[in-house]
């Protein structure tokens, strides 16, 4: 978000009109950005309909590619994915942007989180596997084992993983050899090849014998370039299970950007686009909004907001919002969420609100402009003059 108003700017707007008091908590009301369950806009329903049953009646291993640019939407798709296959399938949300400062970001993070959701679904469904009889099976030890092995050595610090350690003795199991006591390291394959036998015990999905687990992976745009590919080449090992779909939500631009950054010697071999190609089987490319479809979504945003002379003020200039953001629902948000911080830091001036919303556009959209004005006040005199 950006700063308040320049002051030089604000000077110049005066007020002819009192404000009507709204409640503390009304003024400082911000929009949420999460994902939400039900797409708001566009023909979002078709593609998640059409993508949550190539998903259940289709046969593995592939990858799904939902792209799209920042802030239009495709986490939102890919929620209401989960929410339409919830019960049917078994799935995990892995979020790559979490583990931006692990030593090995995606790779070992996804494989223990993979495992973990193995594991627990093998418990609920059949947990004699892991113990019977009250006595530890050889699996047991076996995932124990490794996931202990993982963790020293590759120094992971995988959200909700030591609970899961704690859960079965991980923390207490060690490997005793005479009076030393020692802590044996498992590599990657090591946790690949228990993932493969891991797999055949679970429960198929309701509607695909051959679906085991699906694996979403979200908030790739978080990631640094750098560590986007790192996600990629992880997708890559996991490719050969033959019972797990992966569903990613991605840039196209900003990783095949990324990948010709990273292999730029290869070039004249293959560029970003092979590089995707090859990972992603099925690519979903989410459509650019229009000007009715912002004008729709601009009107959902407002149909429950509490402070009515905002929102009068925000429908009254729905064409400037939707002018100022180029198309993008998550760049309303802001500018929405700008003009509600502003106006409180502003709120004992004089500063006319729908003056406070046309220079928090001017500011995102043509920022440049803003500058200009800022740099020399009397420009918003001539403009004023202008618009008389």
């Amino acid at each position: 978000m950006g700063g308040p108003p320049i002051k030089n700017i604000s000077s110049k707007l005066t007020s002819t009109s009192s404000e009507n008091i709204e409640s503390e908590h009304d003024q400082y009301r911000i929009f949420n950005d999460e994902p939400k369950v039900q797409p708001l806009a566009l023909n979002y329903d078709e593609y998640v309909e059409t993508i949550s049953k190539v998903i259940t009646h289709s046969k593995p291993p592939y990858t799904i590619g939902i792209f799209g640019t920042w802030g239009t939407g495709k986490s939102s798709v890919m929620k209401n994915v989960q929410d339409k296959i919830s019960g049917k399938c078994n799935f995990i949300e892995f979020n790559a942007w979490r583990f931006e400062q692990e030593e090995n970001h995606a790779t070992i993070p996804l494989l223990i989180v993979i495992i973990k959701k193995l594991v627990d679904q093998l418990e609920k469904e059949n947990s004699s596997e892991l113990v019977a009889s009250g006595i530890k099976t050889p699996l047991y030890e076996k995932i124990v084992g490794i996931l202990r092995g993982l963790a020293v050595n590759f120094k992971i610090g995988v959200p909700g993983f030591w609970e899961f350690g704690a859960k079965y003795d991980f923390n207490n199991m060690e490997i005793v050899e005479g009076e030393k006591k020692k802590i044996q390291k498992s590599t990657f394959h090591d946790g690949i090849d228990l993932i493969e036998e891991l797999i055949p015990k679970i429960k198929s999905s309701e509607l695909n014998d051959n679906l085991k687990l699906i694996v979403f992976i979200d908030d790739l745009d978080r990631c640094t370039p750098e560590k986007a590919i790192q996600v990629f080449e992880s997708i890559k090992i996991f490719l050969n299970i033959k019972e797990i779909v992966f569903v990613l939500a991605l840039s196209q631009e900003i990783v095949e950007m990324a990948v010709d950054v990273k292999y730029r010697e290869f070039e004249k071999m293959f560029k970003g686009k092979d590089y995707l190609k090859k990972i992603i089987q099925l690519p979903i490319m989410l459509p650019t909004w229009n000007n009715k479809q912002m004008d729709e979504f601009v009107e959902y945003l407002l149909k429950n907001y509490h402070n009515e002379e905002q929102k009068k003020l925000f429908l009254k200039n729905k064409n400037l919002i939707i002018e100022s953001v180029e198309s993008n629902p998550r760049e309303v948000i802001r500018l929405l969420n700008n003009f509600i911080v502003v106006k409180q830091i502003f709120k004992d001036t004089s500063m006319k609100d729908v003056w406070i919303l046309a220079v928090e556009a001017l500011r995102l959209r043509w920022p440049e402009f803003y500058n200009r004005i800022n740099e020399d006040p009397d420009e918003l005199d001539k403009i004023q003059e202008l618009i008389k």
